[in-house]
């Protein structure tokens, strides 16, 4: 473990080009099968503790395995380059996402403790990374990231939207077992993602690749607030019908920040019809928004 884990010389090793077909495979991949085997053998022989270790070893060259093959995706045979950008990031972090979701699934049936732990640490270490990378670092609005000309099927969603899933997927599997900080934490990060790609991809649908560059327009200001009001709606509907109070308080929060676009940005900076649907949509939206609190969450708090 020390010798795979520990040694900074492993990027400079001679790796190769190829993303499977490398030393990291087996150079990693064996270890893997191996501390997997013996902890196998050592609990069956009712050394547990020796087992648990083992098995956390096997977790933990899983990581380094699946994050220098990450490299070796974006940077064939230098896995040693300071380069790293949005697909790269986005890609680590859905990545460490994956296996934590993975690891704390299989802890379900299994019930090992080097499961439980580990998964949880790989969970809260995709959330760190895509926050600190594609969020912060690496976002497009100020990074002159390209994102793509396509509209939404674009490096945008995998940068925020697989993220956003899989952390979802992190929260409904913890929820199976217990309530969590982490659970909590994953799914704030779920919503907050999926907000910031609906906002992306309305930049994105009027300036192309590059979001941090040229005007923004009356229609695209305008196209903000609907798009929030919108999504607003959605988790509402969802936490409705899936009785997810974070879905409900996050629905009121978007509303409450189209509210206030609206009211300190659109009436001052829309033109005059642009203003008129702004204004349009906001009121329908706020009476359908209280009608189905009114119908629903109030009610069911009665009950």
């Amino acid at each position: 473990a020390a010798r795979l884990l520990l040694n900074p010389l492993i990027f400079v090793y001679p790796i190769g080009d190829h993303l499977v077909l490398n030393w990291l495979v087996y150079g990693y991949g064996l270890p893997i099968l191996a501390f997997a085997a013996a902890a196998r053998l050592a609990r069956e022989q009712g050394e547990d503790r020796l087992a648990e270790g083992l098995q956390g070893g096997a977790v933990a060259l899983g990581l380094a395995l699946i994050t220098l093959e990450v490299r070796q995706l974006f940077h064939p045979g230098k896995p040693e380059a300071l380069a790293i950008h949005l697909g790269e990031w986005s890609t680590l972090a859905a990545a460490w996402l994956l296996l934590g979701w993975g690891l704390v699934a299989a802890n379900r049936e299994l019930r090992r403790r080097s499961l439980h732990v580990g998964g949880r640490i790989i969970l809260a270490l995709g959330a760190s990374l895509e926050i600190l990378g594609p969020v912060l670092l690496a976002n497009p609005l100020w990074s002159h990231e390209a994102v793509g000309e396509r509209r939404v099927f674009n490096l945008l969603l995998w940068a925020f939207g697989v993220p956003a899933l899989l952390a979802g997927l992190g929260v409904w599997e913890l929820r199976r077992t217990e309530p969590s900080a982490l659970g909590r934490f994953l799914a704030g990060l779920a919503l907050a993602l999926v907000f910031l790609l609906v906002t992306l991809e309305v930049r994105q649908a009027f300036h192309g690749t590059y979001l941090d560059a040229g005007p923004t327009t009356s229609a695209e200001q305008y196209s903000y607030s609907a798009a929030w009001i919108l999504l607003g709606l959605l988790f509402l509907a969802s936490g409705v019908l899936g009785r997810g109070k974070t879905l409900r308080y996050a629905s009121l929060a978007v509303m409450l920040l189209a509210v206030g676009k609206v009211f300190l940005f659109d009436t001052a900076n829309l033109s005059d019809l642009y203003r008129v649907f702004s204004f349009l949509g906001l009121g329908i939206s706020l009476l359908l928004l209280a009608w189905l609190y009114q119908r629903f969450v109030f009610r069911e708090a009665d009950q």
